[in-house]
């Protein structure tokens, strides 16, 4: 499974029912119970039994990726009277290769033995992940038409504006305005009015970040890259929304302009 040997030893073959029963323990059991880093060697009692810990392994988080970590105990498996078994295999063979395989293996050591799942272990990983890939997609998705919609919002603003301005932005032309200033006034004053909603948004983000703690793993709160993403694409789409009002400003013709209401 990957797991790391942090101390000790792991379990060998001759951990068995006729030997002394033998734990492992994982660090969080360890730095809990024995914080003076002195458990190999030390017994604890499980199942009515004295066991003794012979190694320290990595945690591990079974019920998710974003799930605290638990204490836990590992048996050798020579050692358990009882119980059901999932066997994991380490191979390069494909499933379809793997399966049959394996049945013949396990016939061959009892014809008893049923085989009733072989699944590959990202399709577990993907099965418990399921739940949590489809909130975020659909966050994706709201994000997506959150972001459309202000664009559009930002378009219909800044398009009005210069109907609005048609003659004011004529008389600037006829006293000289150049067509690339008139194209900076609309753009600046649409990334003026993005770089307002910009604060307001990283404000609330900064603010709810901190309720969203629970659902994130390997993410921090406050992400300066992601940040800087979605500052990205918010100018970006301000910028596009400015672009198509200020190029019909900067084409106005003086003239028509002066005539207009």
């Amino acid at each position: 499974m990957g797991i790391t040997l942090r101390q000790g030893r792991d379990f060998t073959r001759m951990d068995d029912a006729d030997q002394p029963l033998v734990i492992l323990i994982n660090e969080h059991l360890a730095a809990h119970f024995f914080p003076n880093g002195d458990a190999i060697g030390q017994h604890v009692m499980t199942g009515g039994y004295p066991r003794e810990i012979v190694g320290i392994v990595a945690d591990t988080r079974h019920a998710g990726p974003e799930s605290t970590v638990g204490h836990e105990m590992y048996y050798p498996y020579r050692q358990q009277n009882s119980g059901s078994f999932d066997l994991m295999i380490r191979t390069t063979l494909p499933l379809t290769t793997l399966r049959g395989d394996l049945v013949n293996a396990l016939r061959a050591i009892d014809p008893t033995l049923p085989v009733t799942q072989v699944r590959p272990m990202m399709e577990l990983v993907e099965r418990a992940n399921s739940s949590r890939r489809m909130l975020t997609t659909l966050i994706g998705g709201f994000a997506a038409i959150a972001l459309s919609l202000a664009a559009l919002g930002l378009y219909g603003i800044i398009a009005y504006t210069v109907t609005q301005r048609t003659k004011e932005i004529g008389i600037r032309m006829a006293l000289g305005a150049t067509t690339g200033a008139v194209r900076s006034q609309i753009l600046g004053q649409t990334l003026r009015l993005a770089g307002w909603g910009l604060l307001l948004g990283l404000a609330l983000a900064l603010g709810t970040g901190r309720l969203m703690t629970a659902m994130l793993y390997g993410v921090a709160v406050f992400e300066p890259m992601i940040f800087a993403g979605a500052v990205g694409a918010v100018a970006a789409c301000a910028f596009g929304a400015g672009l198509v009002p200020s190029l019909r400003a900067s084409r106005v013709d003086p003239i028509v302009a002066l005539r207009a209401e």
